[in-house]
Parts: C-alpha cells; structure tokens; sequence
C-alpha cells in the first residue's frame, strides 16, 4: 500500500510539473510570438519562420521534459521529507498526529 501511495504521489507531481512546464512555454511563446508578429525584421534575429517553427519544436520538448523532471524531483523530495523523515512541517505536522477521537 505505502508504495501504492508513493507511486501516486510522485506521477501526481511529475503531471503538475508537467502542466507547469507547458504554462511556463505558452507564457514565453505567447509573448514572443506578439513581438514576431508585431516587427518580424527586428525581433526575428535573422531566422526564416521555418527556423521559428523548429526552435517551437525544441522548445516545447525542453519545456515538457523539464516540467517532468522539475515535478518528478519535487515530488521525490516533498515525498521524503513529509512520509520518510516526518519533518516538522509547523501547523500540519501537529494536525496530521492527532486522532479525530481526541
């Protein structure tokens, strides 16, 4: 069951870092793309549009496995510092020891 739990955990962080990295790309590509929009000639370094669409391809690869590693670290992390160690956390630390029936 613990691993179970464990195994959950970390693809549920590893999906968030996931997500955060495809918002980080968007963000970055949304703006950039306005500035290729608005003056091609200056904010196009030189590059032909094809050469724009690779650098998206790549970009969104970096970005996504960077999303997963960034979640799947966290994840390994906050797992063994909540479940492993039991590091005080403040407030949570002190609530997740008590029992309902106390």
């Amino acid at each position: 069951m613990f691993f179970v739990k464990r195994l959950i955990y970390l693809v549920c962080s590893t999906a968030l870092g996931t997500l955060l990295g495809f918002l980080v790309h968007a963000l970055l590509e949304i703006g950039y793309a306005q500035l290729l929009f608005w003056r091609f000639d200056i904010w196009g370094l030189g590059l032909s549009w094809q050469s724009w669409f690779d650098i998206h391809t790549v970009f969104s690869l970096v970005t996504f496995l960077g999303g997963a590693a960034w979640g799947l670290g966290a994840g390994w992390r906050w797992w063994q510092k909540i479940y492993v160690r039991q590091t005080s956390l403040g407030f949570y630390a002190s609530w997740k020891n008590k029992s309902v029936l106390d």
